[in-house]
């Protein structure tokens, strides 16, 4: 019980946060290849401060997981974290 209400809130979580169109689409433009920083602030056509700001999200609820390259920050999936989600949606709703 503790397990689903704890998936639960997480889940809520995640969908507000692929809610706002920036943070979707970051996780369609992630969705083949992981992404430097500035690639995907350049592919929104938003200022760099505000995808950082989308990337934080993401990352705290690790949708998203960064890691540094030199002077670059590689961003890309967290794929199981996103099945769970989904797969708590589909059981759900099934």
């Amino acid at each position: 019980m503790k397990t689903d209400k704890k998936q639960t809130e997480k889940t809520s979580l995640f969908l507000h946060a692929i809610a706002e169109k920036n943070r979707f689409e970051i996780l369609r433009f992630l969705k083949n290849d992981e992404k430097c920083v500035c690639e995907i602030w350049k592919h929104l056509k938003i200022p760099q401060n505000l995808a950082s700001h989308h990337l934080k999200i993401l990352k705290n609820l690790g949708l998203i997981t960064a890691k540094k390259q030199g002077l670059w920050i590689i961003c890309k999936l967290n794929k199981k974290n996103l099945k769970q989600n989904i797969k708590f949606l589909d059981n759900l709703f099934s």
